[in-house]
C-alpha cells in the first residue's frame, strides 16, 4: 500500500491596502479597492486555482490568506475563495483557516462573518501599543483598536488569535517595549508573533536612514529585549516554537510550520511562493502582471529558481535551527505572519 500523500497548505495573497506603510517592503497594491479591482483580482485567483488543481493531488489541511490586507477584500469574495479551496483541493473540514487583518478593518458582525464561512484563526497586524509609533509606520489604528478587534474577534466566536509586534522601531527603549508587553498581557492572545524591524528595499524608513535621519537602538538593546520577550511570554504559559513565534499549547501555527519543515504548500496571487516536489516558484508581482497573465488564459508564475531548499513566499529559506535557536539568536524577520 503507498503511503498517503503529505497534505498541502494553500496561501492566497490579498494585496490590497489602505496606504504603504513606512517600513514595507511586501508586495501589495496601496489603495483601498474598488468594487471593479476586487472583482478582477477575484477572478484571477478563482482562475488561477482552479488550473493547478489536479486529480489525485494531496489534500489540503491548512488555508492562510496573507497580504497586504485581506480584511478588505469583500466577506463575499473571501467566501468564494474558501469555497473554491474546499472543492478544487480537499480543504479538510477541520482545516486551519487563517486571515490577517488591520484592527480598525472588522467589527464584531464582520469576525462573524468570517467565522461562517470557516475562518478559525485570526492574525492581527498590532505592530505596537503605542500611538505615536503607530503614527510614524503609517498605520490607521490605534493600541485602544486593537484591544477592541480582540474583544470582538473572540465574541464572534473566533477562539484562536494572533498579534504581531515589530521589535526595534527608531527610538525603541525598554521602556516603551515594555509598555507593548503589557499591553499584549492585557489581550491574552492565543499566539504571538515578535518581528525584527529591518530597513530596506523603496521604502520611506530606507529613504530615511540613507539622509542619516534614522536612530535605530543598539543591537545589543534589541537582543536584550528579544530575551526579555522570551521570558515574559514563557511565563505566561506562551513558548517559543519558531524564532519570532510564541504559542500557547496546542496553539501554534500549522500553517507557518509548513514553510519551517519543508512541507509543501501552494501560493496563489501576485507575488506568492509556492513548494512543491522539492521546487520553489513564484508568481507575478504586480496587480497588473499577474491579472493580465491569468486573463490570458495562461499561468502567472515568474521564477522557478532552483530544486530544494523550501522558502516563503518572502523568499526566505528555513533551515532546521529556525525552530530551535537558543534565546540569544536575534529574531528573525516577518517570512508570513504569527
Amino acid at each position: 500500500m503507498s503511503a498517503r500523500p503529505e497534505p498541502i497548505g494553500l496561501y492566497l495573497h490579498i494585496p490590497f491596502c489602505e496606504a504603504k506603510c513606512t517600513y514595507c517592503n511586501f508586495a501589495i497594491d496601496p489603495r483601498r479597492p474598488d468594487e471593479g479591482r476586487q472583482e478582477r483580482y477575484l477572478r484571477a485567483l478563482l482562475a488561477e486555482m482552479a488550473g493547478r488543481a489536479r486529480a489525485g493531488a494531496a489534500a489540503a489541511d491548512t488555508l492562510y490568506f496573507g497580504g497586504g490586507t485581506p480584511s478588505l477584500l469583500a466577506a463575499a469574495r473571501l467566501a468564494r475563495l474558501v469555497e473554491a479551496a474546499r472543492s478544487l483541493f480537499c480543504l479538510a473540514a477541520d482545516a486551519e483557516i487563517t486571515l490577517e487583518a488591520n484592527p480598525r478593518d472588522l467589527d464584531e458582525e464582520g469576525y462573524r462573518a468570517l467565522v461562517e464561512m470557516g475562518v478559525n484563526r485570526l492574525s492581527l497586524g498590532v505592530q505596537s501599543f503605542a500611538d505615536p509609533v503607530l503614527r510614524e509606520m503609517g498605520r490607521f489604528h490605534t493600541g485602544d483598536d486593537a484591544k477592541a478587534a480582540l474583544t470582538a474577534a473572540r465574541r464572534a466566536g473566533i477562539e484562536n488569535v494572533s498579534v504581531d509586534l515589530s521589535l526595534g522601531w527608531p527610538g525603541e527603549t525598554r521602556e516603551r517595549w515594555r509598555s507593548n508587553l503589557e499591553g499584549l498581557a492585557a489581550l491574552e492572545p492565543d499566539h504571538v508573533s515578535v518581528y525584527l524591524l529591518e530597513v530596506e528595499g523603496r521604502t520611506l524608513l530606507s529613504h530615511r536612514a540613507r539622509q542619516g535621519a534614522l536612530a535605530l537602538p543598539t543591537d545589543d538593546l534589541v537582543a536584550d529585549l528579544y530575551d526579555e520577550t522570551v521570558d515574559a511570554l514563557a511565563a505566561r504559559g506562551m513558548e517559543r516554537y519558531e524564532i519570532s513565534n510564541f504559542a500557547g499549547r496546542g496553539r501554534e501555527s500549522r500553517h507557518n510550520r509548513k514553510y519551517w519543515e519543508d512541507a509543501p504548500f501552494l501560493g496563489f496571487g501576485m507575488a506568492a511562493h509556492s513548494y512543491e516536489d522539492g521546487r520553489r516558484t513564484w508568481n507575478q508581482e504586480t496587480y497588473g502582471g499577474y491579472c493580465r497573465a491569468m486573463e490570458a488564459g495562461g499561468a502567472a508564475v515568474a521564477g522557478r529558481p532552483w530544486m530544494g531548499g523550501c522558502a516563503s513566499r518572502s523568499g526566505e529559506c528555513s533551515s532546521p535551527t529556525r525552530s530551535s535557536a537558543p534565546s540569544s539568536d536575534a529574531p528573525f524577520r516577518r517570512a508570513d505572519e504569527g
